[in-house]
């Protein structure tokens, strides 16, 4: 396992050290989102079978990240509070193959709940 951890703390490493990342984004804002891609990125590596499926997950997980927070980031060049559905338009997220019916109403329903959460007092 001492492999995945150096695995995952290389990438990690990347994704932390590349400002552009995070530029328009307040301390709080990039926390938020580099706390996510973290856990994402872990969850991920960690789930690999041996130490070279760990570093080529790593290696293509961190190219779905790096853009995806980018985009995250570009969105924070604007002022205000982006709309939700504009955000989600413009990360761009296309799955391939398209979701299901099923697949969508999971999405919607973990969406609203994430939102729900969030507004809890």
């Amino acid at each position: 396992m001492a492999g995945y951890d150096k695995v995952l703390q290389s990438a990690l490493e990347a994704l932390y050290d590349d400002e552009h990342l995070r530029s328009h984004l307040t301390d709080d804002e990039a926390k938020v989102v580099l706390d996510w891609a973290s856990v994402w990125l872990a969850e991920q590596v960690n789930a690999a079978k041996n130490e070279t499926a760990a570093k080529q997950i790593a290696q293509n997980e961190l190219a779905r990240v790096k853009p995806l927070v980018g985009a995250i980031n570009d969105l924070a060049k604007k002022p205000g509070v982006p709309a939700l559905g504009d955000a989600i338009t413009a990360l761009g997220l296309k799955p391939h193959p398209p979701l299901t019916r099923a697949q969508t109403w999971r999405v919607l329903g973990a969406v609203t709940r994430a939102v729900w959460q969030a507004n809890k007092k």
